[in-house]
């Protein structure tokens, strides 16, 4: 077991152990409606999370790609001659042309990088969602009774499935956004252009791994939603 596992299989035997206390003390308590509330608040703003996400992935895939024309023609200018006519008429020509792809290329890599701090942001605030859950329920979990921990509805997923589903959407954006900053980290000014593709590559396509993992989850967590209003 790994131990995002381990810690799901603790809280069901945990709720196991609170099911003998007597049935009024574990009603009066309300400890379910408690972390049914907050696991509920947590996947409302989950949902604004993964909406931002998206945003922002559909914006730096075209500023990613936006980088292979400066960085094409910087490599152009490396194998022109500018020492003959007619490029040679122009003194300097070579350094201006430099420059000003530099500088385009630098822009760029600062908007790239407001998007990287965007991802970090949205990957730390899941990662909190899902603590801040686990601990109310733990905080509470002597007074949750066993069915609505380990049993789901038809409306209503279990609290054992809520926290798990949670810690698997914190664990794959922790991922993706690990993988992006090692993707841009290997784009250079001086990176072969055929590396540089390639990367480019690797950045559109790692969201599409875990799409259906997440379409899955985030519908069901829908159906929760909608019938708590």
């Amino acid at each position: 077991m790994c131990g995002r596992e381990i810690t799901i299989w603790r809280l069901k035997c945990r709720s196991r152990q609170s099911a003998n206390r007597p049935i009024a003390q574990i009603r009066m308590a309300k400890g379910d409606d408690l972390c049914l509330e907050k696991l509920a608040k947590s996947y409302e703003e989950i949902g604004r999370l993964l909406n931002l996400w998206n945003e922002t992935d559909h914006h730096s895939n075209e500023l990613i790609q936006s980088l292979t024309s400066p960085l094409e023609q910087l490599r152009s200018c490396e194998k022109a001659c500018f020492k003959r006519p007619p490029l040679g008429d122009f003194e300097g020509l070579k350094e201006k042309l430099q420059y000003k792809l530099l500088k385009q290329t630098e822009t760029i890599m600062t908007k790239l990088q407001d998007n990287m701090n965007t991802f970090k942001t949205i990957s730390k605030k899941m990662s909190t969602h899902w603590s801040n859950s686990l601990q109310v329920y733990t905080l509470h979990s002597g007074s949750v009774p066993v069915s609505v921990v380990c049993e789901g509805t038809s409306t209503q997923p279990s609290i054992a499935d809520l926290l798990e589903w949670l810690s698997d959407l914190e664990r794959i954006y922790s991922e993706l956004y690990e993988e992006k900053v090692d993707i841009l980290g290997r784009i250079t000014y001086i990176t072969p252009m055929a590396n540089v593709y390639t990367a480019i590559r690797e950045w559109a396509s790692t969201q599409h791994r875990h799409a259906h993992k997440i379409r899955d989850i985030m519908e069901q967590v829908a159906v929760f939603l909608a019938n708590r209003t």
